[in-house]
């Protein structure tokens, strides 16, 4: 068991073989010992979970990509049960979820609507273990939980200081059941946070080696874990990669390929990981006299020959497992100026230290059509 070094973020970020007992050790230090356990059914299931947390109060039957209902019906159901912390075992959806349970506990208050925005402070503390399943959303070590708005069509986030987890365990056996293409599109997740983190109004040294560190990792790794996706040494490096790239964005927040992924997802069915890596490079070229510096650092120490390169191991990333090309997804010519349109009235656009206008946007989109 080994700890990752994050910086000035606050999450206690633990590498294990042993998930269970860095779960338990990480509880007694916090002084808590009745957790409530937020999982998905089929992680339960496959872990046994119930055999190694039998009295601990459970909601077990998360949904990927949880929309405001689901959240509130999440919080409205754990209300009266009694903890002192939790355990969230799963994907992003399932962390997003118990920090959206655990704010309501710690604040008192259990209206979702409220809770965005929140200002009304902080009553208790309910310390969080995450312990991710997949390698994308690094969301075990961030202070937002995001949220589907279906009937709005947007992205919602809850934003706040008090979201940061207590301790985050990357532990790579948890992924190895993770099929190919849900691996595929959570490695392509980090890979847009890393970006993300690269050419934002927020960059900081910090930031930017989380960065490109997990670029690194996720470039070198992708390939290996194409050819073997039960090798523990490649998932234990897309692992520590979406941590990394969690830690970039929790000090820049994302930007303009997020910007673009919202209305992808929500409105054509793309998944989210997918959605944000597929404009990825017409946004590095756009935005590619800011990047000069780190791309040249990437092509050097991943020996690669030339950018050019470099392109092409990001154009080559989610192939041929996944589709790579909007109209594969059904979107229409004609539906890219309104899907521009949507994305530049998404907050995430303004974090992008190159100013792009719709029109940019417009030829991002076309260029992945």
């Amino acid at each position: 068991m080994s700890a990752m070094s994050n910086s000035d973020n606050p999450v206690e970020i633990i590498i294990t073989d042993d998930w269970q007992g860095a779960c338990f050790d990480a509880l007694a230090r916090q002084g808590v010992s009745r957790p409530l356990l937020v999982t998905s059914r089929g992680t339960a299931s496959r872990l046994g979970l119930s055999g190694i947390f039998p009295n601990a109060p459970v909601m077990g039957d998360i949904q990927p990509h949880p929309t405001c209902e689901q959240m509130q019906a999440a919080i409205t159901r754990t209300r009266r049960q009694k903890f002192d912390s939790l355990v969230a075992i799963g994907g992003g959806s399932v962390l997003d979820t118990g920090k959206a349970i655990r704010m309501a506990s710690q604040a008192e208050c259990h209206e979702l609507e409220q809770l965005f925005g929140w200002d009304g402070g902080i009553t208790s503390n309910v310390p969080m273990v995450c312990i991710p399943t997949t390698h994308g959303t690094g969301s075990e070590v961030t202070k937002w939980a995001t949220i589907w708005d279906r009937k709005d069509g947007i992205k919602r986030s809850l934003s706040n200081d008090q979201l940061y987890p207590s301790a985050a365990i990357l532990d790579a056996s948890l992924t190895l059941s993770l099929p190919l293409d849900l691996s595929l599109i959570s490695s392509l997740d980090a890979l847009s946070h890393s970006f993300e983190a690269l050419w934002n109004k927020n960059a900081n040294d910090a930031a930017t080696g989380f960065a490109l560190e997990a670029i690194m990792l996720i470039l070198q790794n992708v390939p290996r874990l194409k050819q073997n996706p039960k090798e523990a040494s490649v998932r234990r490096d897309l692992l520590r990669a979406a941590s990394l790239a969690g830690l970039a964005i929790s000090l820049t927040q994302t930007a303009t390929a997020h910007a673009i992924s919202y209305p992808l997802t929500l409105k054509f069915g793309i998944p989210h990981g997918l959605a944000a890596a597929l404009p990825l490079l017409p946004l590095i070229k756009l935005n590619r006299s800011l990047l000069s510096e780190h791309l040249n650092f990437l092509v050097k120490n991943l020996n690669l020959s030339s950018e050019t390169e470099l392109d092409k191991q990001i154009t080559e990333t989610p192939k041929p497992i996944l589709k790579s090309r909007l109209a594969e997804f059904g979107v229409s010519r004609d539906e890219l100026p309104e899907i521009a349109r949507l994305s530049c009235t998404a907050q995430r656009m303004t974090n992008s230290a190159t100013p792009l206008s719709r029109a940019d946007v417009l030829s991002v989109l076309q260029a992945i059509y």
